[in-house]
């Protein structure tokens, strides 16, 4: 092979693998950028996700906080209802006895 045929050669083997080599490095990188692309907006659309996530997480915690402090108001409610209640039924079983008795000393003086 002379040097021109070599030299001609050369020059068809580089501009084969420009023409062949080229396109597929072209692919693969723009591949490589699409898959990080793609990545990095999985990537934004779980952080978004984990935002909402802990932000639900936190108004549950302060939802869950109001329904205990609603419970205990409930809960001392319910005993000063107790209490009331029973000063009142105390109340009317000492007003039922008085009147029980002022009854029997009323009916003591008639006989049948």
């Amino acid at each position: 092979m002379t040097q021109a045929q070599t030299s001609l050669f050369r020059q068809l083997t580089l501009a084969f693998v420009a023409v062949s080599v080229i396109p597929i490095l072209l692919a693969t990188y723009i591949g490589v950028d699409g898959f990080l692309t793609q990545t990095n907006q999985e990537a934004t659309r779980t952080a978004a996700a984990a935002r909402e996530i802990a932000a639900a997480a936190d108004q549950q915690r302060a939802a869950s906080e109001q329904v205990v402090q609603a419970m205990q108001h409930v809960s001392l409610a319910a005993s000063e209802t107790v209490a009331a209640a029973r000063q009142v039924g105390e109340g009317a079983v000492g007003e039922i006895s008085g009147r029980s008795e002022d009854l029997n000393s009323s009916l003591d003086g008639f006989r049948v």
